[in-house]
């Protein structure tokens, strides 16, 4: 049952992060901004977005890692990759 738990705060986390990665580099690339605009619409951005995005960074980073060790447990081993990819991608 804990292990579920886990598993499914670890998928949303990670969903949200790579939801949020998709984001920056469709929507708010500064490619096509001034300084100026550049500085002003990325600080208002920072005060609200930084302790969200810090929460799902560790927090899914985290819970990958406890999610694989949760899942090297098992006898299949290939559910055991599963919570690793998404764990190696963080970091990346």
């Amino acid at each position: 049952m804990l292990r579920n738990v886990i598993l499914f705060f670890t998928s949303v986390l990670v969903a949200l992060m790579a939801g949020r990665a998709f984001w920056v580099w469709l929507v708010e690339n500064p490619a096509n901004l001034s300084g100026t605009t550049y500085v002003e619409f990325f600080q208002a951005l920072d005060r609200g977005i930084a302790i969200p995005i810090a929460v799902t960074g560790i927090g899914g980073t985290v819970l990958a890692g406890i999610s694989a060790i949760f899942s090297g447990a098992t006898a299949r081993r290939s559910i055991y990759w599963s919570p690793l990819a998404p764990l190696v991608c963080c970091q990346v």
